[in-house]
């Protein structure tokens, strides 16, 4: 297998656990939301993250210097990734349920291509683009076998995190031409988590709910889907661009229905599996030479 084939399989790799793992985020935080709000829970979750991220520089001895011109970019990537799309995301899981909101983010690839093409100027293959609507076909079955409710508040906070989360994908990769992914990562979640903190005294936080298995899901945010998560996908945005990154994650509601099950006891419907199939089908059309940078 040649060098470039290897790193072909890394990146795919590392989106499919990043998606995977992400997807039982949205179990975790529908858990978690019992016992702190959509502001304290990706406080301390990416708060933790970063500290994290900083022992693991200072022991790399990467460097933390940033050039004073791309600090407000790096401030609006915190912003776009963490802030406001986690505020919106949380409180659409708490408004509708993990599983819904999950499968309204699979929405994201047709958002980022699209954002992709104005702002990065970057053609839409007509492979991925089938590839996408093959995705979409598999997600409306698997929405076949929920019932929506008529929280239409919840069904607008997953758009603007969907809005949030495309912005962030599109402002990242030119900074990634320029620093470490994990460096990108740290300040990303930092700043997103101390920007929560003026908004700390509106929210709520029940320690008497606090328990072991709050705590372990806690943990699983904070240490899996927010610091090692985030540092494979924005490897992954580095070598495969913002389209490819954006259409894998199709794959999070197939992930997120598996969890539910296997956590929350929810069984999925045969049309549920059907659609699961047919997104991931999907995402294994994508044009494979133009889906890896090289």
């Amino acid at each position: 297998m040649q060098p470039k084939d290897n790193q072909k399989v890394l990146v795919l790799m590392l989106l499919l656990f990043t998606c995977v793992a992400w997807g039982g985020s949205y179990v975790s935080i529908q858990i978690c939301l019992g016992a702190m709000g959509p502001v304290y829970l990706p406080f301390f979750r990416y708060l933790l993250s970063a500290v994290l991220l900083f022992v693991v520089l200072k022991a790399k001895g990467t460097s933390l210097k940033l050039e004073k011109s791309d600090w407000m970019k790096v401030t609006l990537t915190a912003l776009f990734s963490i802030t406001v799309y986690f505020y919106f995301e949380n409180s659409a899981i708490k408004q509708i349920g993990s599983n819904e909101a999950a499968i309204l983010v699979a929405m994201l690839p047709v958002v980022a291509l699209i954002g992709n093409r104005i702002f990065l100027k970057q053609k839409l293959l007509p492979r991925n683009i089938i590839s996408a609507v093959i995705s979409i076909v598999g997600i409306y079955f698997v929405i076949g076998g929920v019932q929506f409710g008529e929280n239409k508040v919840g069904y607008f906070y997953v758009f603007l995190s969907n809005l949030s989360w495309s912005a962030y994908l599109i402002n990242t990769k030119p900074l990634l031409k320029k620093y470490e992914g994990l460096v990108l990562t740290f300040y990303q979640c930092l700043i997103g988590s101390l920007a929560f903190v003026p908004a700390l005294p509106t929210d709520y936080f029940y320690f008497d709910k606090i328990d072991i298995g709050i705590i372990l899901h806690f943990l699983f945010l904070a240490l899996v889907c927010s610091a090692v998560c985030t540092v494979c996908y924005t490897f992954a945005i580095k070598h495969c661009g913002v389209g490819i990154s954006a259409l894998c994650l199709n794959f999070i509601p197939v992930a997120t229905f598996l969890f539910s099950f296997l956590i929350l006891r929810e069984v999925m419907r045969p049309i549920q599996m059907v659609g699961a199939f047919i997104a991931i089908s999907g995402l294994l059309l994508m044009k494979e030479d133009q889906a890896i940078d090289g």
